[in-house]
């Protein structure tokens, strides 16, 4: 999911993939986030941080996700009220002109 969120990554399967080509910057960038990373492939690579900011970016990326999911479910409502009577749509605009 962080990766997804700082990399704007897609995610199937629970995973999230990009070309190895690629695998330089995100672990640069992770690192000038201070970021904890772990590389296992040819070789290992560590970076350690004493204040790493992955629970911090985590939280974050949670946080946009559920407003996400909140938000394309609000969608997915409005247009299915909007599908069955047109007049809905003058009475959710009126409401959201209100706010």
């Amino acid at each position: 999911m962080l990766l997804s969120y700082l990399f704007s990554y897609q995610i199937k399967n629970d995973r999230v993939g990009f070309p190895s080509s690629a695998l330089d910057k995100i672990v640069n960038s992770l690192c000038e986030k201070h970021i904890r990373v772990v590389v296992v492939g040819s070789e290992i690579r560590e970076s350690v941080f004493d204040d790493n900011q992955y629970y911090v970016y985590l939280d974050e990326a949670f946080k946009f996700f559920n407003n996400h999911t909140m938000l394309e479910s609000l969608i997915d409502r409005i247009r299915l009220l909007v599908m069955k009577d047109f007049d809905n749509y003058i009475k959710i605009k009126g409401f959201i002109d209100e706010l």
